[in-house]
């Protein structure tokens, strides 16, 4: 058996090439400099130039609208305060749910004192709203669009 790794041995040829591992430094020295490479600031950026083509003709940009076109709002009140604005608010959603369902309460905060909202609304449902609150004595305006 020693023969088989002896004759292995004699075939490998040997270089002359010497490697030399370099000392590791002392802990000390390698949280310094450690240390040093996250003070450094990170380099900043370059600045690219970027060409603006020139349009022949004019661009228009545009964004979907997240109401759905429903452009409306009814306004049920001013109120002293922001608590009684939203009270009503909450109160007349339940007396008229079926048209309000949908819709958003926003309160919204004037030189006069606090405006009940409903916002969200078609012109077809805000007009519908108003004309059923008025049926329960209770005060609407629509407000549309602008």
């Amino acid at each position: 058996m020693n023969e088989g790794i002896t004759d292995a041995l004699a075939e490998v040829a040997v270089s002359d090439t010497t490697i030399t591992v370099p000392e590791p430094a002392p802990p000390a020295v390698q949280a310094a400099s450690l240390a040093g490479a996250f003070l450094r600031p990170a380099p900043r950026p370059r600045a690219e130039a970027v060409e603006i083509a020139e349009a022949e003709e004019p661009v228009v940009v545009t964004r979907l609208s997240t109401s759905g076109g429903q452009h409306w709002a009814i306004n049920v009140g001013r109120y002293t305060t922001r608590d009684e604005a939203e009270r009503v608010l909450l109160q007349t959603a339940l007396v008229e749910i079926s048209t309000l369902d949908d819709a958003l309460r926003k309160v919204v905060r004037s030189p006069q004192g606090w405006e009940a909202n409903f916002v969200g609304l078609s012109e077809e449902r805000a007009e519908l709203a108003c004309r059923r609150l008025h049926a329960q004595n209770v005060n609407c305006i629509p407000v549309g669009p602008g």
